[in-house]
C-alpha cells in the first residue's frame, strides 16, 4: 500500500517559500530575521517558512470581544 497525498503537498496547492505574518488582512513583514518551518506530516518535506514575530500586537476587535 502506497502513502496518500497529503492535502498540504506542494503538488496539490501553490506553497510559497516563505511568508510573514497575517495581519489586517494580508501578510506583512515581521521584524524577525528567524522562521519557523512547517512540514508535511506525510513526506517531512520542508513546505514553507513563517516569519516570526516578537513585537506585542494587539488587535482591537479582540479586545474589545474579551472585555465586554
Amino acid at each position: 500500500m502506497g502513502l496518500c497525498r497529503s492535502i498540504e503537498s506542494s503538488a496539490i496547492v501553490n506553497i510559497e517559500k516563505k511568508y510573514g505574518i497575517f495581519l489586517d488582512g494580508e501578510f506583512q513583514t515581521a521584524n524577525s530575521k528567524k522562521f519557523l518551518k512547517t512540514i508535511s506530516p506525510s513526506t517531512e518535506e520542508v513546505l514553507s517558512q513563517l516569519q516570526l514575530e516578537t513585537r506585542t500586537i494587539l488587535i482591537p476587535q479582540l479586545i474589545q470581544q474579551r472585555t465586554v
